[in-house]
């Protein structure tokens, strides 16, 4: 009988303990994919013409269209999120007024750098550069956000032994 209440009031306190964490756990820093699905909601609401325009090794075609899926449209915006559990503590953060910074050298960590600018407390500007790279593979990626302005994704990769692919996605808002 001692030992069941040992291990009862012990799993209560673990259990207390997980409960406390998680309801006290928050975001570490901006969060990305809060933020991108935000957009995505109101993009999705507002529905606006959009002129994209598409780069592919030199290659480019530029259309006038209403993105019928916006959180699948921002998904690199959105996957670039750093608020991973394992990447904790991971970034260096620098804010002032105006702006939030976010950088890590971690190799492990393919977001390098997060960059939020500010105009009256509200997002002008987001940046974003990714690095994913091992023996094999090679990929860059820089992203651009400017809410209500336009959105750019630049992407290089080079796969060892086969030519190396760039593309851009620009898509200007026309409304």
């Amino acid at each position: 009988m001692r030992k069941a209440t040992g291990i009862i009031i012990l799993l209560g306190v673990v259990l207390t303990s997980c409960v406390e964490k998680q309801a006290g756990s928050g975001n570490a820093y901006f969060s990305l994919k809060d933020y991108f699905n935000a957009q995505a909601a109101q993009l999705q609401q507002s529905s606006p013409l959009i002129s994209k325009r598409v780069v592919v090794n030199g290659l480019s075609e530029e259309k006038r269209l209403k993105i019928a899926d916006w959180k699948t449209e921002l998904s690199t915006f959105i996957d670039a999120d750093i608020n991973k559990a394992a990447w904790s503590g991971a970034f260096r953060v620098q804010k002032t007024d105006t702006s939030e910074r976010y950088t890590s050298s971690d190799p492990k960590i393919p977001v390098r750098k997060v960059e939020i600018m500010k105009k009256a407390g509200e997002v002008s500007r987001i940046t974003i550069v990714s690095v994913n790279e091992n023996y094999l593979y090679r990929s860059s990626d820089s992203l651009t956000y400017l809410p209500g302005s336009y959105y750019r994704i630049d992407k290089k990769q080079h796969i060892r032994l086969l030519n190396p692919k760039s593309y851009q996605v620009t898509g200007t808002f026309a409304e």
